[in-house]
């Protein structure tokens, strides 16, 4: 059912789960009201309920599903935004995994010094990782993914996360 914020109307057209029900997928069609016939834009919206604020999942295994599937994105689909209460813990860790991934899938082992990647995201937005336990997840979460692309990789040709970031 369509809802309106002043000259937008917003239809949720998709619910749906995925990381054993502990992230929500939504897709919204975003329309303006002073042009009907114009295409509409479509908002993905992934809610990860399995993290509480100030502390870190018990796994990496469901982030680091949801960071793949969002790497299939079209680029031309726009920009992703991250987002969590305050804007640092959560969105912080995992914009640190994201960057320091994604760099090393490029070829900067250098990227592997996550407390320079997170200095520099400090830089831009203080408070970046609230916590030691975050800090640490990041770790982890690097470690259990280049682990299993490692693992996967001895069994077939690309990995799905590795495919994904060089075809953007």
């Amino acid at each position: 059912m369509p809802v309106r914020y002043g000259r937008l109307i917003v239809t949720n057209k998709f619910v749906g789960s995925m990381a054993n029900h502990s992230i929500v997928k939504r897709v919204f069609e975003v329309r303006m009201m002073t042009d009907p016939e114009a295409p509409p834009h479509y908002v993905l919206h992934l809610e990860y309920f399995e993290w509480p604020d100030f502390r870190v999942p018990s796994t990496t295994v469901s982030l680091r599903e949801m960071m793949r599937s969002l790497q299939f994105i079209p680029v031309d689909a726009g920009p992703f935004v991250v987002h969590c209460s305050a804007g640092i813990g959560r969105t912080g860790t995992y914009c640190v995994i994201d960057h320091t991934l994604r760099r090393i899938l490029n070829g900067d082992l250098t990227a592997v010094d996550v407390c320079q990647t997170l200095r520099t995201f400090r830089k831009q937005r203080y408070g970046m990782v609230q916590t030691r336990d975050q800090f640490r997840f990041c770790y982890d979460a690097v470690c259990d993914e280049l682990e299993d692309m490692i693992s996967h990789s001895q069994n077939s040709t690309q990995h799905s996360f590795k495919a994904a970031v060089n075809s953007r």
